[in-house]
């Protein structure tokens, strides 16, 4: 293919309406050289002190939102699943999507003025491992264009967003990420930006999610508009004071527009979320430094039991 070799879709072998929509979604671009990687559901796995013992899960889960469920380890599981079958199929890069991805207009476009092949050549002119092709709103969050770059941009981690449905990978991006989350400790998508890994990104997305009859970045900009706009008018004066903890607990704006690499975005909120059957012995909110050499600043750490 034009601009990998294959495409790995996540698919729950009894989500026959999904494979079919990203099956028709793929080939209306002409992309057909694609596999089906069965997805683990989360509800066939063992308990999680029996997988803390063999090794499966790590006994510290960290996660940027303290969100725990067993389709989380699945979810992570399947990721590299797809992971190691490209490697096993000895290919140099390839596309890993999950079953609801969704091309966005401007991804089409760029592929019939030129401006895809434009941003790979310029991808393929770096050492990278990760190419994000999109994230949950329109916009990627990014440092700016890459060195002698015009559409190529160094893509933001750790920013107050997360996506694993559509990603780029080369050999090495996928032995780093499987070498980071075996035991599993992370969710997919934060596995992503904690490996030791280089990603890049385009300033917009190309590919999104569904969610109902909405793409996941309008669905996301909706509820923000109606938050903001039709509740309160924008102004925190209309919220209750209770509740009104979003500007002193999180630097959200700050850390989007921010061209200072040294800053990093801090969530002071101390929440978790975490489903009954996981067989929990603490939850702590502490700094740790990932193994990309970032830090991740007030993450709940969920520790299991064993």
């Amino acid at each position: 293919m034009k601009y990998f070799d294959k495409i790995y879709i996540i698919n729950l072998a009894w989500h026959k309406k999904r494979r079919a929509a990203i099956s028709a979604e793929l080939n209306s671009v002409g992309w057909d050289n694609y596999e089906f990687i069965d997805a683990i559901a989360g509800a066939q796995l063992p308990s999680t002190s029996e997988m803390v013992r063999s090794g499966t899960i790590s006994n510290v889960f960290r996660d940027a939102n303290g969100i725990l469920t067993k389709n989380i380890f699945a979810c992570s599981m399947s990721h590299r699943k797809a992971q190691q079958k490209f490697l096993d199929d000895g290919l140099n890069t390839c596309l890993i999507i999950e079953d609801d991805a969704k091309f966005m207009p401007v991804a089409l476009k760029m592929m019939l003025a030129g401006g895809m092949d434009k941003l790979h050549n310029e991808l393929h002119s770096k050492n990278w491992d990760i190419f994000m092709w999109g994230m949950p709103h329109t916009y990627c969050p990014h440092w700016g264009l890459a060195e002698n770059c015009t559409l190529l941009h160094e893509f933001k981690r750790m920013a107050p967003e997360w996506a694993a449905h559509a990603y780029q990978v080369t050999r090495r991006g996928a032995h780093k990420l499987i070498e980071c989350n075996t035991p599993i400790q992370f969710a997919a998508d934060c596995n992503l930006e904690a490996s030791d890994t280089e990603i890049y990104c385009p300033s917009f997305s190309l590919i999104s999610q569904t969610i109902g009859e909405f793409n996941r970045n309008i669905a996301n900009e909706l509820m923000t508009d109606f938050g903001n706009k039709m509740l309160h008018g924008e102004s925190d004066e209309y919220l209750p004071s209770t509740i009104n903890t979003v500007s002193v607990q999180k630097n959200t704006d700050e850390y989007y527009s921010t061209t200072d690499k040294s800053m990093t975005f801090n969530n002071r909120i101390r929440q978790a979320e975490i489903s009954g059957d996981i067989e929990l012995e603490k939850v702590e909110w502490h700094d740790f430094i990932t193994p990309h050499g970032d830090k991740a600043v007030n993450w709940p750490h969920i520790y299991l039991k064993g």
